[in-house]
């Protein structure tokens, strides 16, 4: 969803830990045994902290609602702050990191699996409204509740759920029986969306290899700015499918804070991570729900155990809350997706909005953040559960232009493309590193225009920059971008590409193992202009890695051909490289 609001600025909190200072880390300890407990750091960092058990709910399997008639049209508005995305001599514009241009190249050798995915025709078909952007999540496992235990793709949009092979084809499944469904029906959650039920968004979801366990995640809110008929809610919704028996539960995580002030709240825009012991869902508290939401409150961080989820049983949890630094909030706190072993979970993010709400034209810093003992939340020793940052100075990146499209401007006819802001994406920790990207504004050697690239950033556990860099092409534009590393060294940026010659096209630029990324790979080219005016794009990428541990699954959004909707045409590409 990613609203757009604005900060709630100097959040004071009463002293109640021990404090210490370790490798650079801000380390923050609850003293306090009460059911809550609240911190504040002589070094700006704050937080809220309460604990809690979830309930495993059934699902309501095999029993969908029909099919909806398309009733209307919902876009999301842009999502800055403060000014709009210009192309023009701004900040940002002027400030921007430079860059040299990599090849575009109209083919795609690395390519193993290459398939369309969800679009806004199955939104129309299924779910009954046409919703853009999509967002986008994508999760790669093994089905054995399909005859041969096959490895399928989850591909889940803004609002609409599949179930494919690896050759793009609908697979039905014990958690999955129609192959396809809209979200509210996947979720349990009643009614369709903005037409006076429930709105679920954001949808995200991962697989974890060691339990072999299948975790999905959205958030569903109502509120009369969502056009919903109930009571002023807000929660995310958490299945967890075990895809060995076919056993299924969700979990409902009330996320309102009524006892915060300003609140009822929503918790905006799960992110999902995982390691050993848990499953990490952080959500952007926002005050004023009831007129859309209008106040950012700082990033919030639920901690379930994990143990208790695969079983499927009542999961224990601890949640730091409204997390900022220095007073200011922290925005889009992305948990680390962890592909390998590790008792320590990791998070980032990046600097996106300044302290007065408007878009941060250029910034240089990241904040990186470890939570150890997490192992405890099983047992209910939620005081051993620690949280520690450190803000470290990383390459620059600035707040990036409208994207530069082949419409002509008229209506239904994108000339540019909006990509946002500059929050992180997706972080993966895999062999010892957290790995995360974001989009960029970004100027080219020998190109007289400030274009959109990709600022990618590689983090030690000590909290240190291993690697970083930019990947740009002359000329183009390139936006929403998800990374991924293999543990054997390979790496992936998945992205939509655009430019005044190039429809909205799926692309991606590969690394061998000790190797630099090469050419920008056209994975399947955009067949038309965008529909969608210049609202928001996209709003995310995914990419993920494959059991197998070498294959770099990555979706994102372009125009795909054939017949598509003509109010907003936009379609996802699903493929993997190795």
């Amino acid at each position: 969803m990613r609203l757009s609001v604005r900060p709630k600025l100097g959040i004071i909190l009463s002293l109640v830990t021990i404090l210490t200072v370790v490798s650079g880390f801000i380390v923050v300890a609850i003293a306090s045994h009460g059911p809550k407990a609240h911190a504040v750091s002589a070094a700006g960092v704050s937080y809220q902290n309460a604990h809690g058990q979830l309930a495993a709910q059934s699902l309501h399997l095999g029993g969908q609602n029909p099919a909806q008639a398309a009733s209307q049209t919902v876009y999301a508005t842009p999502n800055h702050y403060g000014k709009q995305n210009v192309n023009s001599t701004t900040t940002a514009a002027r400030s921007a990191p430079g860059a040299d241009s990599l090849s575009v190249q109209q083919n795609a050798p690395t390519v193993l699996h290459n398939f369309n995915g969800l679009s806004a025709m199955d939104n129309a078909k299924i779910a009954g409204v046409l919703v853009h952007p999509p967002d986008q999540g994508l999760c790669v496992g093994h089905d054995a509740s399909i005859a041969g235990n096959p490895e399928v793709e989850f591909e889940l949009i803004n609002l609409v759920v599949a179930e494919y092979n690896v050759n793009g084809v609908v697979q039905k499944s014990a958690l999955l029986p129609s192959g396809k469904e809209n979200l509210n029906n996947f979720f349990n959650e009643p009614n369709t969306p903005f037409s006076g039920g429930e709105l679920v968004s954001d949808p995200r979801c991962i697989y974890d290899k060691p339990t072999g366990t299948f975790f999905f995640s959205v958030v569903a809110a109502c509120s009369p700015a969502v056009g919903c008929t109930k009571a002023l809610e807000s929660h995310i919704d958490l299945i967890v499918y075990n895809a060995t028996s076919g056993a299924a539960r969700e979990y409902k995580i009330d996320d309102t804070f009524p006892t915060h002030p300003g609140c009822p709240c929503l918790g905006d825009q799960p992110k999902i991570g995982v390691d050993n012991h848990a499953i990490y869902l952080s959500v952007d508290e926002f005050e004023d729900w009831a007129n859309g939401g209008t106040i950012e409150d700082g990033a919030d961080v639920f901690i379930i155990s994990k143990p208790q989820l695969v079983a499927q049983v009542a999961a224990n949890f601890t949640v730091f809350t409204n997390l900022a630094i220095g007073g200011i909030p922290v925005t889009s706190l992305q948990p680390a997706i962890s592909t390998s072993a590790t008792n320590t979970e990791f998070l980032a993010n990046s600097f996106p909005f300044l302290a007065d709400g408007e878009n941060n034209p250029v910034a240089a810093t990241l904040g990186f953040w470890k939570v150890t003992g997490d192992s405890n939340v099983t047992s209910g020793n939620f005081n051993a559960v620690i949280i520690s940052m450190k803000i470290i100075n990383s390459e620059s990146y600035a707040f990036p232009v409208l994207a530069l499209s082949t419409g002509s401007g008229a209506r239904r006819s994108s000339a540019f493309l909006n990509p946002d802001d500059s929050r992180l994406q997706t972080c993966q920790f895999v062999s010892g590193d957290t790995w995360c990207s974001l989009s960029t504004a970004i100027n080219i050697k020998n190109d007289p225009a400030t274009r959109d690239g990709v600022a990618w950033f590689k983090l030690s556990t000590s909290g240190t920059i291993a690697a970083q860099g930019y990947v740009a092409a002359a000329s183009k534009y390139l936006i929403y971008p998800a990374i991924v590393h293999s543990a054997s060294g390979s790496t992936g940026i998945v992205f939509t590409l655009t430019s005044g010659s190039n429809n909205p096209s799926a692309a991606y630029v590969f690394a061998a193992s000790g190797g630099a990324f090469g050419g920008v790979h056209i994975a399947a080219s955009g067949a038309a202009p965008s529909t969608d005016g210049a609202s928001r794009w996209g709003d995310y990428s995914w990419a993920t890695l494959d059991p197998n541990g070498k294959d770099l699954w990555m979706a994102t959004e372009y125009v795909p051909p054939g017949f598509q909707n003509p109010i907003t045409n936009f379609g996802t590409r699903v493929f993997d490289v190795a």
